[in-house]
């Protein structure tokens, strides 16, 4: 809103009127600018469990709150310092127009900083760039990492991370905004609505985390007799009937938080007999499966445990479900960052 205040008059003795040629102008507004950024998805470049390399694509989402249009716009992603250690790379930006989902009318986008390389320069758009009153924008970013199970941490886990956005008002009011968790600049996450939910104050600022779990499986010929096993884990193996197959199932957890739930999931072919009593003891008896837990520890389990849910027939196991975190397995109350552990079990080939 702008106000002008009209020039100053006076009367001087002679009955003339003079009014000076200055006003004086006022602008009133309330600038506000919010920022969102979720991490859209992660691509492993290889399915091969000793490539490291993932792509992760990012979504960033800018909304003027305000009354005025914002000029100057800049979002900021430092990915080089925020990802330190896990060489990022390869830059992708691109951008979509979200008023353009729901009207399919061709609108202005953003323009992006073709430079931007992680760093210096890190905003990821031209210059010269505004944002309408109530209008949003969405900027994707994308760039690969490398994430080393064995190395020492933080090089083996992603990053939680964040984004800043900056706009200039008609009145030179400079407004920032740091980024928050989700797609909506206006939510605090929480996932209940309430009083502070899209109240036009974009003032929520939680870290976007990365969740992502690493999974191999292994498995190794034992030959005609179970113990000692002594060959190593390979990609691929031949055997012969009556051969001994012992699998492995390896998870790193490499997210940037712990995880509070973890199963380890699979699906047998009916066709190869799982092999009970393979393991250590178990109350006296044996054990079908073997677990690494995060953290360390062995623990030997038995098929009937409450931690392992399968197939309940002899031999005839399709599916086993493994729970990590029961007080029978390793009685985690979760799996922290750089954690790692594995599952074991064993099939005959008929």
């Amino acid at each position: 809103m702008v106000l002008s205040t009209p020039p100053a008059s006076t009367n001087d003795p002679n009955g003339s009127n003079n009014s000076s040629s200055q006003s004086t102008t006022i602008i009133l507004e309330t600038p506000r600018l919010g920022l969102a950024k979720t991490l859209d998805r992660i691509i492993p470049a290889s399915l091969a469990p000793t490539n490291n390399d993932y792509t992760l694509v990012y979504r960033l989402t800018i909304k003027n709150y305000g009354d005025v249009t914002l000029s100057s716009l800049e979002i900021f992603d430092n990915v080089a310092t925020q990802f330190s250690g896990l060489n990022p790379r390869n830059y992708n930006v691109w951008v979509s127009d979200s008023d353009n989902v729901s009207s399919l009318v061709p609108a202005p986008t953003l323009a992006l900083n073709t430079s931007y390389n992680g760093s210096s320069p890190s905003n990821l758009l031209a210059s010269n760039q505004s944002l309408a009153v109530g209008q949003s924008k969405t900027v994707y970013l994308s760039f690969d990492v490398t994430v080393n199970p064995t190395a020492l941490a933080p090089n083996n886990q992603l990053r939680d991370n964040s984004a800043t956005a900056n706009g200039i008002s008609p009145a030179a009011t400079v407004v920032t905004d740091t980024s928050t968790n989700g797609i909506d600049p206006d939510d605090d996450n929480d996932g209940i609505v309430e009083a502070g939910d899209t109240n036009n104050n974009p003032n929520e600022n939680v870290v976007t985390p990365a969740s992502y779990v690493k999974v191999t499986k292994e498995l190794r010929n034992c030959g005609a007799s179970i113990s000692p096993c002594t060959r190593g884990y390979v990609l691929t193996e031949t055997g012969k009937p009556g051969d001994f197959l012992e699998y492995r199932i390896h998870f790193y957890n490499l997210s940037s938080q712990a995880l509070h739930t973890f199963n380890v999931v699979d699906t047998l072919q009916s066709t190869t007999p799982f092999q009970e009593n393979t393991y250590g003891a178990v109350g006296g008896g044996v054990a079908d499966f073997s677990l690494t837990c995060p953290g360390g520890g062995t623990i030997n389990l038995d098929r009937t445990s409450t931690a392992v849910a399968t197939t309940p027939s002899v031999r005839t196991i399709t599916a086993l479900d493994i729970n990590i975190m029961a007080a029978t397995a390793c009685n985690l109350g979760s799996v922290s960052p750089t954690q790692e552990g594995d599952v074991r079990f064993t099939v005959r080939i008929p």
